[in-house]
């Protein structure tokens, strides 16, 4: 099976927060990143399109849009794409 990504995603570990308007604040584990997103696993589903922000111990460290979120599990792979970050 051929990979179509156009960039190279890199295995990665780590707890993040996710906050978007109007969603309780969701604790979830870091799975890849890329130069212009990630994939993160976490308990609850996040529609296409949402504006997230992403922290680590308090700290926001990027915002971004959901792309896409599947069950994954017992819990959703959220891809989300990375518009700024803050480090």
């Amino acid at each position: 099976m051929q990979n179509r990504r156009a960039e190279t995603r890199h295995r990665s570990r780590g707890i993040l927060r996710i906050l978007a308007d109007g969603n309780p604040q969701i604790d979830a584990k870091l799975f890849d990143t890329s130069p212009s997103g990630m994939s993160l696993l976490a308990t609850m589903e996040l529609g296409s399109g949402t504006a997230v922000r992403l922290e680590c111990g308090g700290i926001e460290i990027a915002r971004g849009v959901v792309r896409n979120c599947r069950a994954q599990g017992a819990g959703f792979l959220i891809g989300i794409s990375v518009s700024e970050m803050a480090l």
